[in-house]
């Protein structure tokens, strides 16, 4: 391999991560109060902080404003995020891809993992291409980010639009993950790839009638897709672009990773004088002159990603709050509610860095992620979701005082009776109530049959369901025999 890089290629995985709750699936709940001091140990991964300790790094410290950069980097436990990195990466490591018939070998640099506290997380892996120059052999490696899962069946139709035949991920002489996609999708359709089940490793579960306490429950949110970040560095191949001697078509297609001839997605592109960038849903594509650093750019792709995948993770949590009996639906749109708070609040950033190129890149990703969209839908969601809790909780309420309402009602009558004949009455019979009948006749003419009378009238009034109706019927079983022995025995008082 050459010495020189000709491109760096960082892959994405956003995904929703939940921990085990003993009462069952509560909607974020678990980890929404879970402090930095209290991070999860992963098997395979070491635990990252950022420190300032080098000019690179008090750059990249000063590059984003405050909030932004609380959201990217563990600052001593006053962040956001738990930042984690792979054990095992040598010098020799290495990943290596398939695509139609040529075989793409690239060095692996990092795989880095991020779980944020509204609980999304992020893996991610960076690559170098040292030795494939031709703009077709970065469009190969680059659809590496589509292995996920096959996006359709059978697997020679997506290897025609360049899905990977196979992938084998190198870490030293004792670790390599080999993928051959050979796993009966449809038997378990829209499941994560062995490879990404492996290099996430044991503390991950992909079921979640599985997981065990200390284990984290995930599910992928971008579908089969990954984003890629791709800096390519070719000066004919830029000169090129500029002067449009490549077609749009190739170059969507150099964008996109696809051979399709009518594509559905579109892509920006941003036109400077030693770079081009093209921006898509799925990548951020920097064609150059010479290399240049990708961290900032890694940076700036994760803070739209954290965007998008708790918007994705929030239309998740509403759905499946749609399905809770109305008895845990007020408690748990509260924690989401909470959770959304923290989001827009913390989370959810116009401007991210005082560049003004970092600043128009940020921006288009937002704009193709559909972000601001995204953020509108989910306020509508989340204040139609608080009125209906704010009914639930009323009704909940209106029917707890209706209840001491019929009560207080019910206990009118033995109270008037009581107080008319005096608290002395049958005084001598109560001493031994067990041994005088007209102590229960007592009882049933002032006491039960009011009560039941009362609450036979109220059911009338509720809503008519098959509870209601079975209760109604046993209070006028009730009601019948209560008002027979009161016409046949007497109320007890001569």
């Amino acid at each position: 391999m050459q010495d020189s890089i000709i491109s760096t290629h960082v892959f994405y995985l956003p995904f929703s991560w939940e921990l085990k709750n003993i009462s069952g699936r509560q909607v974020l709940k678990g980890h929404k109060h879970k402090k930095t001091k209290d991070r999860i140990p992963l098997e395979g991964w070491k635990d990252r902080v950022f420190k300032a300790l080098t000019d690179e790094s008090y750059n990249e410290y000063v590059y984003f404003y405050k909030p932004a950069f609380q959201m990217l980097y563990d600052v001593e436990g006053k962040s956001m995020v738990y930042n984690y990195e792979k054990q095992g990466i040598e010098k020799e490591s290495f990943i290596q891809i398939k695509v139609g018939e040529k075989t793409y070998k690239t060095v692996l640099r990092n795989m880095e993992l991020r779980l944020y506290k509204n609980g999304i997380g992020l893996l991610s892996f960076k690559c170098l291409n040292k030795e494939y120059g031709n703009p077709e052999d970065i469009i190969a490696i680059n659809s590496l980010s589509k292995s996920v899962y096959p996006y359709k069946l059978p697997l020679e139709n997506a290897h025609k639009d360049l899905f990977p035949k196979e992938v084998i991920i190198h870490f030293n002489a004792h670790e390599e993950i080999v993928e051959k996609f050979e796993k009966d999708y449809k038997q378990a359709p829209m499941c994560i790839c062995d490879m990404i089940r492996k290099v996430l490793g044991p503390s991950f579960i992909f079921d979640y009638k599985f997981l065990e306490k200390g284990k984290l429950f995930v599910e992928p949110l971008f579908g089969n897709r990954m984003f890629a970040l791709c800096m390519y560095q070719n000066p004919s191949f830029l000169r090129d672009v500029k002067n449009k001697v490549v077609s749009k078509r190739f170059l969507n297609s150099f964008i996109l990773f696809s051979k399709k001839e009518k594509l559905l997605e579109g892509a920006t592109y941003l036109d400077l004088p030693k770079v081009v960038y093209g921006i898509s849903r799925f990548s951020l594509v920097c064609m150059m002159e010479s290399n240049k650093e990708s961290k900032l750019y890694n940076q700036l792709v994760i803070l739209a990603l954290m965007q998008k995948a708790s918007l994705l993770h929030f239309g998740n949590q509403i759905a499946f709050i749609a399905d809770l009996p109305k008895n845990e639906l007020v408690s748990a749109i509260g924690n989401l509610y909470e959770i959304y708070i923290q989001f827009i609040s913390q989370m959810r950033f116009n401007e991210v860095t005082v560049d003004v190129q970092g600043s128009y890149i940020y921006n288009e990703l937002l704009r193709q992620l559909s972000i601001e969209r995204g953020v509108k839908e989910l306020d509508f969601e989340m204040q139609e979701i608080h009125e209906y809790a704010t009914l639930i909780d009323k009704a909940q309420s209106k029917g707890k005082m209706d209840f001491l309402t019929i009560i207080g009602t019910a206990l009118v009558i033995p109270t008037f009776v009581t107080g008319f004949f005096g608290m002395n009455i049958l005084q001598e019979q109560f001493m031994d109530w067990w041994k005088h009948s007209e102590i229960m006749l007592w009882f049933n003419g002032y006491v039960m049959l009011p009560v039941l009378a009362v609450l036979l009238i109220y059911s009338f009034w509720t809503k008519k369901s098959r509870k209601s109706m079975v209760t109604r019927n046993i209070l006028l079983g009730l009601f019948v025999i209560s008002f027979y022995i009161l016409i046949r025995w007497g109320c007890g008082i001569g």
